[in-house]
């Protein structure tokens, strides 16, 4: 290994610039609910740490239920704007992190979107009055920690350009971090308007009709959402779910809930889609890398390919599969209806679970070959950015 000085970078510059890049990037694009009450702040920080795991071994999953949050809030701003309501984007997402609670002298419930429509249609509660300042007030991403995030990707990518500019080796570790900066700017972007790490939710008051019917039906629609919690292992607002959209797979991604759109799934996973294919391209950086053995060099050349392909031919079984749907529709003799539908399931089913299964195992092998192959980096790789050739008058 190449001594650290002023015109080298040691081994531990090289992961130390690496993990820290990834931490902040993968803790500042997870934009989580609002905790339940009185949860402690250790199950609070797990559940963080949970779904930064996934953000970086799986972002496209993330990615996916981040974009159905994001189309359930534009869903949630165009059901409650009006000329005479401050309601925003911002606002939307709040409501669907659960940041409306109601509270009265038994309990405290989470408002899901729809327990929110309807108490506010029969008057039950007041529409909240707080502004889209007040929402940004409660996020936890100040400005200080936005210019931390933006100065460390900023130094890191540019550094690596000048690299690639020079001619200097980039380590798969580099490359990698690469690629995981590009997937968490994409969630950042999907989740722009989501508040951060919000602790506290708004309480909404009581309207001031009191009479005995609408006191009847508040504590009819508390107690259904109350019995509906009572089956959950966890009462925590990342479980909300509309009744529109199901929970099964939000429950994979350790709680990281649906949103209450439910669009076809090819316009849903556009962003999945196109994330996952930026994924394997940027790993094609290190295409003529040097590698400790010829066949980590080939493994790495396919598991990009893999990466990058898989998802534009599940887009495209997709699509075969809605295709034959029509045209078993237009299909009169039930017999060759229930053909076309088996041979389209079968077809699209067996390759995607096929392509899903190499694609697993190539982003797998990326993140770890990404580690393996420090125990053999070529000399140059250690070498520094020569500045003064970029910028002359330096």
């Amino acid at each position: 290994m190449a001594n650290c000085s002023c015109n080298h970078r040691s081994m531990m510059d090289i992961v130390w610039g690496c993990m820290s890049t990834i931490f902040l990037c993968t803790w500042s694009s997870v934009h989580m609910n609002i905790p339940a009450p009185n949860e402690e702040s250790w199950k609070i920080l797990w559940r963080r740490l949970k779904t930064m795991y996934w953000t970086l071994v799986a972002p496209e999953l993330v990615m996916f239920f981040a974009f159905r949050q994001w189309k359930g809030a534009n869903t949630l701003l165009k059901r409650h704007k009006e000329p005479d309501r401050e309601w925003t984007i911002k606002h939307a997402h709040f409501l669907q992190m659960g940041g409306f609670q109601y509270r009265d002298s038994h309990r405290t419930t989470v408002l899901y979107p729809k327990q929110f429509l309807g108490l506010l249609k029969n008057g039950e509660i007041a529409f909240p009055k707080i502004s889209a300042e007040d929402i940004a007030d409660k996020s936890k991403a100040n400005g200080l920690s936005k210019i931390i995030l933006v100065a460390q990707v900023f130094w890191f990518v540019t550094q690596c350009i000048a690299r690639l500019v020079q001619g200097v080796t980039l380590a798969q570790l580099d490359v990698t971090t690469l690629a995981i900066i590009s997937c968490t700017f994409i969630l950042s972007i999907i989740w722009w308007h989501k508040p951060f790490n919000v602790r506290q939710p708004v309480f909404l008051e009581k309207s001031s009709i009191e009479n005995m019917e609408h006191k009847e039906y508040i504590s009819q629609v508390l107690a259904d959402e109350h019995n509906k919690a009572s089956h959950e292992n966890d009462h925590s607002p990342d479980n909300i779910n509309d009744a529109e959209t199901d929970s099964s797979m939000s429950k994979l991604l350790f709680k990281i809930p649906a949103s209450i759109s439910t669009d076809n799934a090819l316009i849903v996973g556009s962003p999945v889609i196109i994330n996952e294919v930026v994924l394997g391209l940027v790993h094609c950086i290190a295409w003529d890398s040097d590698f400790p053995s010829t066949v980590e060099k080939t493994l790495w050349r396919i598991s990009s390919i893999f990466t990058a392909a898989v998802p534009l031919l599940n887009a495209a079984l997709g699509s075969f599969g809605i295709m034959c749907e029509d045209l078993a529709g237009s299909v009169y003799r039930e017999d060759r209806q229930h053909m076309c539908l088996k041979i389209g399931t079968f077809v699209a089913l067996g390759a995607f679970v096929i392509g899903l299964t190499f694609y697993v195992v190539a982003r797998l092998y990326l993140l770890l070959e990404a580690f393996l192959s420090l125990r053999a980096l070529p000399p140059s790789v250690f070498e520094t950015v020569g500045w003064t050739n970029l910028i002359p008058y330096i």
